[in-house]
């Protein structure tokens, strides 16, 4: 009676222990369990089950670590913007653009940004609503030429503003390739912003 006892206390404790381990949070150390081997069935699965909530818990780390990143980098992101309309606003309101074409000039810029601020904004909206760590791309076949020809336009401005001068030598024509055109936009802006 002793030895048969023995045989499902032994394995029961073990349980027990891991069970409150578990509970604990402590989700690294397995269960031993031998003996009855329905008992050990029983410390396989909660083993199985450990394993599981351990991997749950990686991955919950890993989408938390990616969102901290992705939210800091929009912030980052519409500074920038944000920072050249402040500043063409002022030069409208101190009367450094006095003709109407540069008036209208400083104006296109204030809109362009305003877009660009946009843009980070429904991106913010879009990953507000993600439930897994994936951001939606939303790729499409886009000509590389003119789309790079139209971001230097964009980033013209904020340029000359920082007297940089960014000059296109390509040999391309009219390749397509297959892109998401805003996050695009977005990891070459940062590359800019912080060269």
């Amino acid at each position: 009676a002793n030895r048969m006892l023995k045989k499902i206390m032994i394995p029961l404790d073990h349980l027990c222990d891991g069970a409150q381990r578990i509970r604990e949070g402590n989700l690294d150390q397995d269960i031993f369990c031998q003996g009855i081997e329905e008992l050990q069935k029983v410390c396989d699965t909660f083993n199985e089950m450990q394993h599981q909530l351990k991997a749950n818990a990686k991955k919950n780390e890993k989408y938390e670590r990616e969102r901290n990143e992705m939210l800091a980098g929009i912030s980052h992101d519409l500074r920038t913007p944000l920072t050249s309309i402040k500043s063409y606003v002022k030069g409208l309101q101190d009367d450094i653009a006095k003709t109407p074409d540069k008036q209208k000039e400083y104006l296109n810029v204030v809109y362009r940004k305003a877009c660009r601020i946009e843009e980070l904004i429904n991106s913010l909206f879009l990953f507000s609503k993600l439930e897994t760590g994936k951001f939606p791309f939303n790729f499409k076949s886009v000509s590389i030429q003119n789309f790079i020809i139209t971001l230097l336009d964009m980033l013209e401005d904020d340029l000359k503003k920082n007297n940089a001068i960014l000059t296109l030598n390509t040999t391309c024509t009219d390749q397509k390739v297959y892109i998401d055109g805003a996050q695009m936009t977005r990891a070459i802006t940062n590359i800019l912003d912080n060269s």
